[in-house]
């Protein structure tokens, strides 16, 4: 299985020269949710100012272009060219493994210039950040995990990018341990001044990082009665964070961060990005409940009281106008009961009072699921034909079929395409479908994306153009709008992807519904009005040959009376 090994480095010596230093460090790594060290050196060189990385083991693209974006920085922050940098990283013989992920970015340009000026950086510190070109650091994936091993090696003070809200309140507990420190930064040279310098960080005690949504977003024609939705989970939201105590969240300067994310919900809605704000309220509504609930951490309370929201989702009567709405709930619920399965096992592990902070979070997204669920069967359009989900058996095995013949290996997409196969056994077939659909596009769209970007940006420009021909196309291709404008093509890319994979699923979904109103399969139905059609035909030629009559009758064959 391909290991995903995130970075950051524990210096322990740096030798220098014009281009003829180096640094040794041990980086702790994040393999599988544990914590190992990764011994890296870094040594200049006489060149042309490139990064070399070693062969083994692999490293992923990113960590490649960090590394030489961090070097790079470093060459400039220093004002030093000429010098060639070799990277190598040793893994305990133990692991195997891939180094992927940009988190060493901003210890590499550390190490640089270390290297390169002849300082020492302290070693009782360890930073975790991505260097930009500019000299800013950005956001990192796994802040507990890093920590927690710089922590279990001895170290005092571990240094990181603004913080999110849910890894502030997470390092806030193992801070509270005792004798280690947890410090935010901005720049690398303020990271630089406190690592080299002695000096103290100045970024200081902010609310957690939220980035704020830009007011003249283009407008998007979305679907309005997804509003309904985005309204609900706002409130839940908001009732959520009316619960936090008063005291921490003035310690952590919570009101900031809630304010503006409160004006880029608003935002969203007011542009026509239902789903985008409905998004954004279910991810906050789960990290406010969770922090609202932190002094108890009663994860078999809230297991128990998601298994009453599900048994209170009746299952609304499936038809020909409301099927879409009906497979969003089935799922929705579908979800919620696999989430728990989960949390079941993670909560029996769980020690420490963190590892309980994740379970119930973890829980929080089975009971988020499971309000959702109710929205979308309590919203549902009225009226339509009554219709048959059996009649769905079918495409539902084909789609099934088809995930199975892509080989996904995405771990995301196989958790949906092991939901669509338990949804299938249980004769939910609408959400089924739509499930193995996310599977397939998801899964495609990220292959496609590594394998030929230039293409699949093409192809971008092409599926952000349709129109789409459902409501959860729709309603997706609306997000994927939001997200291209932010400059995330990637994520743009799937999304535009699943969209249109959710507007082929539902047009055949449609189509064998009616079908199956009357006994008839989609191919009957087809079949059936290819002979209506031909009937028609023969009628016409008939009329045509044998019915004409004079010119002024044939006029009058066609004229509107007044008044109908």
């Amino acid at each position: 299985m391909r290991k995903i090994l995130a970075f950051f480095i524990l210096l322990s010596f740096a030798a220098f020269a014009q281009c003829n230093g180096s640094a040794s460090h041990y980086l702790p790594a994040v393999v599988e949710g544990d914590g190992v060290l990764v011994n890296v050196t870094l040594t200049l060189e006489n060149g042309s100012g490139d990064v070399f990385m070693s062969i083994y083991p692999k490293m992923g693209i990113s960590t490649q272009d960090s590394a030489k974006t961090a070097v790079e920085y470093a060459y400039k922050a220093t004002n030093s060219s000429g010098c060639d940098a070799k990277i190598k990283a040793y893994l305990p013989s133990s692991v195997g493994g891939y180094l992927d992920g940009p988190s060493g970015g901003a210890a590499i340009t550390l190490m640089a210039i270390a290297a390169l000026e002849g300082k020492h950086m302290r070693d009782d510190a360890m930073i975790t950040d991505t260097t930009s070109r500019d000299g800013t650091v950005g956001p990192v994936g796994g802040l507990y995990e890093k920590a927690k091993i710089a922590k279990e090696n001895g170290l005092k003070y571990f240094i990181t990018p603004p913080e999110g809200l849910f890894e502030r309140v997470m390092l806030r507990m193992l801070r509270e341990r005792g004798a280690f420190s947890i410090l935010e930064t901005g720049s690398i040279g303020d990271a630089q001044g406190f690592m080299m310098d002695g000096k103290n960080l100045s970024y200081g005690k902010r609310p957690p990082a939220v980035e704020a949504i830009n007011e003249s977003i283009p407008a998007y024609n979305g679907r309005k009665d997804f509003s309904r939705l985005a309204d609900g989970m706002m409130a839940l939201k908001e009732a959520s964070i009316s619960k936090i105590d008063p005291g921490l969240a003035a310690e952590e300067n919570l009101s900031g961060y809630f304010s503006q994310v409160e004006r880029n919900e608003h935002i969203l809605a007011s542009r026509g990005y239902y789903f985008s704000a409905a998004n954004d309220a279910f991810l906050n509504y789960l990290d406010a409940e969770t922090i609202a609930n932190g002094d108890t951490l009663d994860v078999e309370g809230k297991v128990a009281q998601v298994n009453g929201c599900l048994a209170n989702v009746q299952g609304a009567q499936i038809t020909d106008a409301n099927f879409e709405w009906v497979a969003g709930s089935e799922l929705r619920e579908s979800w919620a009961v696999k989430k728990l399965g989960e949390v079941r096992d993670e909560a029996g592990n769980a020690t420490l009072r963190e590892e309980k902070y994740v379970a119930y979070h973890d829980a929080m997204y089975a009971d988020a699921w499971c309000r959702i669920s109710g929205l979308l069967e309590a919203n549902a359009p009225s009226g339509g034909n009554p219709a048959d989900e059996s009649s769905l058996e079918n495409l539902s095995a084909q789609y099934l079929a088809a995930a199975t013949k892509a080989n996904v290996s995405d771990s995301d997409a196989l958790w949906h395409l092991e939901n669509a196969q338990a949804l299938h056994s249980q004769g939910k077939y609408a959400g089924a479908i739509y499930d193995s659909v996310f599977a397939i596009e998801m899964d495609g769209a990220g292959k496609s994306f590594d394998a030929n970007e230039d293409a699949a940006l093409g192809e971008l420009s092409r599926l952000s153009a349709e129109k789409r021909q459902s409501f959860w196309g729709d309603v997706y291709a609306s997000h994927a709008a939001f997200v291209m404008d932010g400059g995330d093509n990637a994520t743009a890319y799937s999304l535009y992807r699943f969209a249109r994979g959710l507007d082929q699923a539902s047009v055949r979904m449609r189509t064998q519904l009616q079908a199956g109103r009357g006994g008839l399969d989609a191919q009957t139905l087809i079949y059936a009005e290819a002979i209506a059609i031909s009937a028609l035909a023969a009628a016409i030629i008939y009329f045509y040959l044998y019915g004409r009559g004079t010119t002024k009758q044939k006029t009058n064959l066609f004229k509107r009376k007044k008044g109908k």
